[in-house]
């Protein structure tokens, strides 16, 4: 049965005044909707309240000695960091990830919102049931698309929480997923899914422990750095501008729904593809782009330090970068949605891209040159810069950076 044959019922008048007022919310995200959503997520396992006493001890003697070891790297380099955000070290469970990542991340999140529910469907909810005309079937379809417009932000919320509560399955830190946090200035750990990774690809715990502790610290270093934190924000915004709703698209999705079947409607509203239309502008193409190599840089960076520190803690860690890689493919379709919607797709091509880009700026101008990239307000790479570090280094020079050696460019 589909949306015209739909029966005309007498509860339908007040089913949708309910509706309506279910799905409301004072901010722009229902931020308890996506909390419950990302618990729910994480339910399926059995963990205790605290995290095993000897894990958090091993950690945290770990962090120290990477501490050590990776502020030296940073200094030798000339980074400028603020060192104060690796006061605070925390062993968390999942539950803790998830409220940590709700709080903040909120203010991200909140930059994707879909637009608000236009004046005609908020003068919706203030009529009563007997103001409804129910009885017509095009009025009914377009009382649904203007439903669906006013839902579609609940539904964002809800696909949050799910990709949170997906992503505390499996994340070790912050940074799994490069977005930077509001305010949180710490280097924290899910140090049960660091064991349960090391558990179910034979490696080696301590080294393991070692290589994702040290990443964090420079994830964390890298994604809180005020020049990064700048170009992501202005980039977010002019890439949003590309995000609209589509009521013509929405109208037909639900009239496609076979309403007999319970679990064609979930897999509509569960699929913000089907709520949200992409309409870029060139200013919106120009955005992604240039999210996409600004990614690519951070995590080429990371990837890089952390190297240079493994080789004196770890050594050959060539098992351990094999099993990273494997687990980046095979990541969900909840967090390469997430990614996309915030403008670019951490896949092995950008993680490829942002290696060989560090890799050509330490050939030409030496490893103290990767330090402009958050030195200088304009350091970042833009898209056409990212495939091209000769382009970078000559326009850097421009604004002033300055090197010990330039090999041809």
């Amino acid at each position: 049965m589909t949306f015209q044959q739909f029966p005309s019922f007498g509860f339908m008048p007040q089913f949708f005044q309910d509706l309506i007022g279910m799905m409301s919310s004072s901010g722009p995200v229902n931020w308890s909707v996506a909390e419950q959503m990302a618990v729910s997520v994480i339910q399926k396992f059995e963990e205790g309240k605290n995290v095993d006493p000897n894990l958090r001890i091993d950690l945290e003697s770990i962090y120290r000695i990477s501490y050590d070891r990776s502020v030296g790297l940073v200094e030798e380099l000339g980074l400028r960091t603020d060192l104060r955000v690796l006061d605070k070290f925390e062993v968390i469970t999942r539950s803790e990830w998830v409220q940590k990542s709700i709080k903040h991340l909120k203010p991200i999140f909140e930059n994707v919102v879909i637009p608000q529910p236009s004046q005609e469907f908020q003068k919706l909810g203030e009529l009563s049931s007997t103001e409804l005309d129910f009885s017509n079937p095009e009025s009914m379809a377009a009382m649904f698309s203007r439903l669906l417009e006013s839902v579609a932000p609940t539904m964002l919320a809800m696909q949050f929480g799910s990709l949170i509560g997906h992503l505390a399955e499996t994340s070790f830190g912050n940074y799994d997923l490069l977005l930077p946090r509001e305010n949180q200035h710490e280097v924290a750990l899910a140090g049960s899914n660091v064991a349960r990774f090391a558990e179910e690809w034979s490696l080696d715990l301590p080294q393991l422990e070692m290589y994702v502790v040290t990443r964090e610290i420079f994830a964390t270093l890298v994604m809180t750095s005020p020049v990064l934190n700048a170009r992501f924000n202005s980039l977010l915004k002019s890439y949003v501008k590309g995000l609209q709703l589509d009521s013509d698209r929405l109208n037909q999705s639900f009239q496609d729904i076979d309403l007999s079947n319970p679990e064609n409607l979930e897999s509509m509203l569960m699929d913000p593809s089907r709520l949200v239309d992409f309409e870029p502008s060139d200013e919106h193409v120009e955005a992604e782009q240039n999210l996409k190599a600004l990614v690519a840089a951070a995590e080429g960076l990371i990837q890089f330090l952390t190297n240079e520190v493994g080789k004196m803690t770890i050594g050959d860690s060539g098992e351990i970068h094999e099993a990273l890689m494997r687990r980046r493919l095979e990541r969900g379709e909840t967090e390469k949605f997430a990614e996309t919607l915030f403008g670019f797709q951490m896949d092995q091509l950008s993680v490829d891209l942002g290696r060989e880009f560090i890799n050509g700026v330490i050939e030409r101008v030496g490893s103290s040159g990767v330090k402009y990239l958050l030195n200088l307000e304009n350091g970042l790479p833009t898209a056409s810069e990212i495939d091209a570090p000769g382009l970078w280094i000559a326009r850097i020079q421009f604004d002033g950076a300055e090197f010990d050696q330039i090999d041809d460019l």
